[in-house]
């Protein structure tokens, strides 16, 4: 039942590492004096990870639980 889940988890790091990465190569640049021009364009790489909580067998409970696991591996979710 954790599969997707974890899935998820591995795309929200993955998220993180390159937001993180291009964070420091951008500061690296802007201190060894590069413009504005020279840096590029920023990619938003923290967008939303939105997933199917719906199992398609199972109760309630079931769905809830693995709604549960979406959210704290990261999805979109409230």
């Amino acid at each position: 039942m954790d599969t997707v889940p974890k899935k998820v988890d591995h795309l929200v790091r993955a998220q993180l590492f390159h937001d993180r990465r291009q964070h420091n190569e951008r500061m690296q640049q802007m201190m060894s004096g590069s413009d504005n021009q020279e840096l590029g364009e920023r990619v938003d790489y923290l967008t939303p990870v939105v997933a199917d909580g719906d199992t398609g067998h199972g109760g309630l409970s079931a769905v809830m639980k693995l709604t549960k696991l979406f959210i704290e591996a990261g999805a979109a979710g409230k």
